[in-house]
């Protein structure tokens, strides 16, 4: 069963890598994102992980559900703006979820909230900056150099 339960969590994780850069449907976005909620539910309840304050997921989902939050308020749309620090921190979160499958403990959860404050404070200014919002960008700092030479060609 736990073999199973990856393999479902390696589909979502390739479908998100591959085909949700280009979802921009409200109810594909939600559908994705309780996909991803009632995954992580239904391992934390089959493991019976304790949760707290401190724990992983919780500091992680509180970290994205304010990203989320800060993304409605400024464009009105649900769609959070995907980056590479975005994709590596759910890439870290599969892994994560899979160490909690398998029984195994290599300390992903560390890697996967390091990456999560990460990959969020880099959307914060993405959509701080941003005045439209935008479906990828692949950094802050390619944001910023293209902001640079678009500012300067605008002066010549």
């Amino acid at each position: 069963m736990d073999y199973f339960a990856t393999l479902i969590l390696l589909i979502i994780l390739i479908f998100d890598l591959i085909k949700y850069s280009r979802i921009n449907n409200t109810k594909s976005v939600l559908i994705h994102y309780f996909s991803w909620i009632i995954i992580t539910g239904s391992i934390l309840f089959i493991r019976n992980v304790g949760l707290n304050f401190w724990s992983p997921f919780v500091l992680i989902f509180g970290l994205k559900i304010i990203v989320i939050l800060i993304s409605i308020l400024r464009y009105r749309n649900l769609y959070v703006t995907k980056t590479f620090f975005g994709y590596l921190w759910l890439v870290s979160l599969f892994f994560y979820l899979i160490e909690l499958l398998l029984n195994s403990t290599h300390g992903l959860g560390r890697l996967c909230v390091n990456l999560a404050i990460i990959s969020s404070i880099e959307t914060v200014v993405i959509i701080l900056i941003n005045k439209k919002q935008a479906i990828y960008v692949s950094s802050i700092i390619m944001l910023g150099w293209n902001k640079i030479k678009k500012y300067a060609n605008y002066k010549t």
